[in-house]
């Protein structure tokens, strides 16, 4: 009865253990080689500080601020982004204008795109569903 008994886990998993522990031992001793573990400590050290820094400390430093300060909650809009995705609306709108209006005159396509107007969009929208 003991033959049909299923192999342990280091038996199941011994190629693990063959590829796992050299390898790792050659890191180990890559990192302590050249400075006697100051490398390996220090990138260690980094690592724990920069995990309780983004899991721990400013998830509760917000949650606090949140709930017992007047400040309340800090508006996270990156003021760059909201500008890079204007300018990326204006050439999109622009781009479209090029392609469905080709003979409309310049200055008016360069307006409509600086004002964001999607007005020809929504019409040309309405009458493809239309067509459908």
């Amino acid at each position: 009865l003991d033959r049909l008994r299923p192999p342990t886990r280091l038996r199941r998993n011994w190629y693990l253990i063959a590829f796992g522990l050299p390898s790792g031992a050659w890191m180990v001793y890559s990192l302590l080689r050249t400075h006697g573990g100051i490398d390996l400590m220090k990138m260690v050290y980094g690592k724990c500080r920069n995990i309780y820094r983004e899991h721990i400390k400013d998830p509760m430093t917000s949650i606090y601020r949140e709930l017992f300060t007047e400040t309340g909650r800090i508006n996270v809009a990156d003021h760059k982004a909201r500008i890079d995705a204007i300018e990326s609306l204006k050439r999109m709108i622009r781009t479209w204008l090029d392609e469905y209006f080709p003979n409309m005159p310049e200055k008016e396509k360069i307006s409509r795109a600086e004002a964001m107007d999607i007005s020809l969009i929504e019409t040309k929208f309405e009458e493809s569903i239309k067509n459908i």
